[in-house]
Formats: structure tokens, C-alpha cells, sequence
């Protein structure tokens, strides 16, 4: 079996902002057993990296002139190379909630091919990987369980690779079943006085991550399969939204 992991790097989180880094890595299944194919591609950018992204990528301006590519050009090549290749599945870490339709958009936007990228499965290891496996679906704290730190985060090859190494600690059976699982939103019917028990259970005020918002509600979202253990093991009572 052959995955893609994809990362991209960008000058901020809406559809308006650039990218300035698209860089993706083939590897076979087991992980780790050949060598990783690299592909790491810089993206030139038409206005300046702001102070907070530029203290988290350290890409700027002046470095993306020199060495970044036309986006254009860089989306073309990943659509091609995933034709050519024809992965199993393509891998994000939060890309079902950011990478995936970032890159849809911005094909779109540019007129380029996106079928590749969007009808080939995903799998997210923010969301996809055994429920009770990790504490946090924090990259970093992910790897930080499996015994080992990404010394240099926000560079999209090694957050790539960092998500292939906790990937690897996981059943990719067992991934790829949950992702196909449909998820399901839960309020937790709580008073003001006991929102800590809904914080207990990483409850969420009003925002779940489905890009959706729920106003005045405590709410988080589980696979559709962790829905009645989530209820009997609650200290209140829930609603399926």
C-alpha cells in the first residue's frame, strides 16, 4: 500500500491567504521499511508573511522570492504526481478541516485539475487514529507520547514525517475503518455551575471543529460508533444534534 502525506504551510487560515509551502512524501506500507520519496516546494508569495506566522514557519518574503515556485506551478505538480503515483490514500495531519479544502480552493481559484486530490481517501491523524490512543490530537504532544520530539515544527516535510512516525504506532487497519465512519455532533446538557465536567470530557463551548457554530452550547464531536460510550460514561446527560 502506498500513502502521500501532504503539509502545507500558509501566510494565514482563511481561503484569501497564500501559500508558502505545499510539500508532500510517498512511502510505502509498513512505514519506514523503504526510503521516503520527498517532495518539499516553496511557494512564492505576492505580500509579506505577517510577525506570528513568520515566528512559526520562519518563511519570509525575501527567502520565498528566492527559492519559491509560481503556487500554480507547485499545484500542477502534486495533482500530476498523484496521478503518476496513484496513492492508496493521501495522509494530513487536520486536513479534513484545513488542508484538504485550503488546496481545493486554491485549485479551483487557479483553474488547475484537482481530481486526484480530491477523490483519492484521506486519512487524518487528527481525527482518524483511535480514540483512546492519545491524550491530545496535538501533533506534538502525539509524538511527544511515542517517545519523541519534531525539533523543528512548521517544517512541512518533518511534520509530515512526525505524523508518519505516530501513524506508525497505530493499526492503519483500524485508521482506515474509523475514517470511514461518519462523525456525529453531542451537546452536553450542563448548567453554567458544571461546564468544568463538560471541559472534562474536552467538550467545547460552542465550536467542535466542524466548521460549524453552536451558540450557547457545550458540544464536541465522535465517531458514530462512540456515541453510547460517550453517553454512559458522562456525568450528565447528552443530546445528539
Amino acid at each position: 500500500m502506498l500513502i502521500c502525506g501532504i503539509d502545507i504551510e500558509t501566510t494565514g487560515l482563511t481561503n484569501e491567504d497564500e501559500l508558502t509551502e505545499v510539500s508532500w512524501v510517498f512511502m510505502e506500507l509498513p512505514l519506514f521499511s523503504t526510503p521516503p520519496v520527498v517532495r518539499q516546494n516553496y511557494c512564492k508569495i505576492a505580500t509579506a508573511v505577517s510577525e506570528e506566522i513568520l515566528a512559526l514557519t520562519k518563511l519570509d518574503k525575501p527567502f520565498l522570492d528566492l527559492w519559491g515556485m509560481k503556487p500554480g506551478d507547485v499545484l500542477w505538480l502534486l495533482e500530476q504526481e498523484l496521478g503518476v503515483h496513484k496513492p492508496d490514500y493521501i495522509v494530513a495531519h487536520n486536513g479534513n478541516n484545513f488542508d484538504k479544502p485550503f488546496l481545493l480552493h486554491k485549485c479551483t481559484s487557479m483553474g488547475l485539475p484537482r481530481n486526484r486530490l480530491e477523490n483519492t481517501p484521506w486519512l487524518d491523524t487528527g481525527q482518524d487514529l483511535p480514540a483512546d490512543k492519545f491524550g491530545s490530537s496535538k501533533l506534538a504532544y502525539m509524538a511527544a507520547e511515542c517517545g519523541f520530539i519534531n525539533p523543528f515544527p512548521h517544517s512541512a516535510v518533518l511534520d509530515i514525517l512526525t505524523m508518519f512516525r505516530v501513524l506508525q504506532a497505530c493499526d492503519i487497519e483500524k485508521v482506515i475503518e474509523r475514517s470511514k465512519e461518519p462523525w456525529v455532533v453531542l451537546q452536553a446538557m450542563v448548567s453554567y455551575d458544571d461546564r468544568e465536567l463538560a471541559k472534562k470530557r474536552k467538550f467545547r463551548w460552542q465550536d467542535c471543529g466542524s466548521g460549524e457554530t453552536y451558540p450557547k452550547a457545550w458540544v464536541k464531536r465522535v465517531k458514530l460508533s462512540e456515541v453510547e460510550k460517550e453517553k454512559s460514561e458522562a456525568e450528565f446527560k447528552i443530546f445528539v444534534l
